[in-house]
């Protein structure tokens, strides 16, 4: 973005002015790609995010999104799933500030990125940005769903991300924000599956989104009893 009109005031209705960016964006591909690719393209994303999250956000900026998150699982939820909510008072009771507030895009995955060869050129589609804890979008890059684990695995993201200058990541935090983004993945599913049974969405993509409850909610008791975070899995 290189301009905001809010007001309209230059253009007659409120506006951005954008960049044009050369690329593609492609999650199919990004994630067929052969495994030198892949793995460069992967790298770059770990340097795109540490400069990222070296943008200093504005002061008192902070969002809650655990409350923010609870409180759209409490209106969608079609049952009670209880362990759900034993998911969403683990988060409450092992919350800790983030090693740094940063700018967190929310959404980062390869569905989001700009793509030309083995670089990132672009981030997109920033409806979740928030001000929290860098870590998550670690954690939402490596969702079993888009994960790039088999160009670069975790681990070695996590490094790569720190030696181009983002924050530390300690294990703890990327438990914690492991079990929370999936908890949000499941919250969103249940958002999607809600829409279609009242009515308010006819996508029939939403329609069987609550069956991906479950293994959010079984992955995220793995990761708790899981002495090894940094690992894809157990």
């Amino acid at each position: 973005m290189w301009a905001h009109d809010p007001d309209g005031q230059l253009f007659g209705a409120p506006a951005v002015l954008l960049q044009r960016l050369p690329g593609r964006t492609d999650a199919v591909e990004y994630l067929a790609a052969d495994t030198e690719l892949g793995r460069a393209r992967t790298l770059d994303l770990a340097r795109a995010a540490a400069e990222l999250h070296a943008v200093t956000p504005g002061t008192g900026t902070d969002e809650p999104q655990l409350a923010y998150w609870r409180a759209r699982f409490e209106d969608c939820r079609l049952e009670p799933y209880p362990a759900l909510s034993w998911l969403y008072d683990w988060l409450d009771d092992n919350a800790a500030p983030p090693a740094r507030p940063a700018v967190v895009h929310g959404d980062l995955r390869p569905g989001n990125v700009l793509y030309e060869g083995d670089r990132i050129v672009g981030l997109l589609d920033w409806e979740m940005a928030h001000v929290g804890d860098p870590v998550e979008d670690i954690a939402w890059a490596y969702h079993a769903l888009w994960s790039p684990e088999r160009f670069v695995p975790l681990e070695e993201f996590v490094a790569a991300y720190e030696a181009a200058g983002g924050v530390p990541v300690t294990p703890a935090a990327l438990r914690w924000n492991r079990v929370f983004c999936e908890v949000k993945y499941a919250t969103i599913s249940l958002q999607a599956a809600s829409a279609v049974i009242g009515g308010r969405s006819h996508n029939l993509r939403l329609i069987d989104r609550a069956r991906t409850v479950i293994p959010s909610i079984q992955a995220c008791l793995e990761w708790i009893g899981c002495d090894k975070p940094l690992e894809a899995s157990c």
